[in-house]
């Protein structure tokens, strides 16, 4: 008998070594095998560190320019940069700087930044985005901080993004659990406190805040609406997983994400802000083996609906992959 177990567990062994292999990439076939909070948060760096472009820039004339990987211009004028404990950076030195850009919608799924932002009566409401910022500098590994108002700028080609006249300045918060929300700024048209405004060809920022910065507006949306919810597949939940919603028909730079959980555990948003009877696709994301695990479910709005993400509508796949059936959805 115990060589007969024995050989039932080796036989089982390889029977889940082969399961796993045979799903590496595209559809899922046998069980799923739900990821540990390490293995998400390891895949989520992992990725959002692909996007850090990082650079070492003279400081010239109290001024540190830097031109993007899309042609994004930034500008940081150093004469109100100290350090931590107050002393002045060297002005005739360099600085290390990191900077992410992100302006389309297989971009936020990648770094989990959504553009979600705060309506002002404690909810959240999406966002068309001009392009979503990233800038953290440091000089001789010495974190440095500003005592003015704004002492940065950018200059973001129209090209990259949208054009639109009524663009703000907003300030990224992230909570506890990584997630990201906006919330504006008061913005100036003078830019002495910081703002966003367009002309010709590219939208100019001033900004003063270092971590994350976005140029957007609220979409807004007519009709009776309902809230979304969603249902992960069994073992999963916001420790491993992530749900997103995006919009047909709303352009590839916005993107809501379901960031509270029921006491069912479904994920769902802060209040219903969606129509009933639009065209939307849920984008759920969690890690398998190191590699992407996903599944993209078009569905219509209905009033209490509960949408399933089952098993069967998994696959795995590379960075790649993702990024090119995100970008597909119209």
């Amino acid at each position: 008998m115990k060589t007969v177990k024995f050989f039932l567990i080796g036989f089982g062994a390889i029977l889940f070594a082969f399961q796993i292999q045979s799903c590496e990439n595209g559809p899922l076939s046998g069980v799923v095998f739900p990821p540990t909070p390490t293995e998400w948060e390891d895949l989520r760096a992992s990725a959002l560190d692909n996007f850090i472009q990082r650079e070492t820039v003279d400081i010239i004339s109290n001024t540190a320019t830097f031109v993007s990987d899309s042609g994004v211009t930034l500008s940081i004028y150093t004469y109100c940069l100290v350090f931590e404990d107050g002393t002045p950076i060297d002005q005739t030195g360099q600085l290390d700087l990191e900077y992410i850009e992100v302006f389309n919608k297989s971009s936020m799924v990648l770094t989990n930044k959504p553009t979600m932002g705060h309506s002002g009566d404690g909810n959240k409401r999406l966002l068309e985005t001009g392009g979503e910022f990233y800038v953290n500098i440091t000089q001789g590994g010495k974190k440095i901080i500003g005592t003015c108002s704004t002492f940065m700028s950018l200059m973001v080609p129209k090209a990259l993004t949208t054009d639109e006249s009524d663009m703000s300045l907003w300030n990224g918060v992230i909570d506890e659990n990584g997630n990201l929300t906006w919330v504006e700024e008061n913005n100036d048209i003078n830019q002495e406190r910081g703002g966003v405004f367009g002309e010709g060809a590219n939208y100019y920022v001033s900004f003063g805040k270092f971590g994350w910065t976005n140029i957007d507006r609220f979409v807004s949306f007519l009709g009776e609406k309902t809230a979304i919810l969603v249902a992960p597949p069994i073992g999963f939940d916001h420790k491993n997983c992530a749900v997103y919603v995006f919009v047909d028909g709303e352009g590839s730079n916005s993107l809501a994400q379901l960031d509270v959980v029921t006491e069912k555990g479904y994920f769902s948003e802060h209040y219903g802000y969606l129509p009933v009877g639009i065209d939307i696709h849920l984008i759920f994301v969690s890690v398998q083996n190191g590699k992407w695990l996903y599944a993209i479910k078009s569905v219509k709005t209905e009033k209490n609906k509960v949408f399933n993400i089952t098993e069967n509508e998994l696959k795995t796949g590379v960075e790649a992959d993702l990024v090119a059936d995100v970008n597909a959805l119209q």
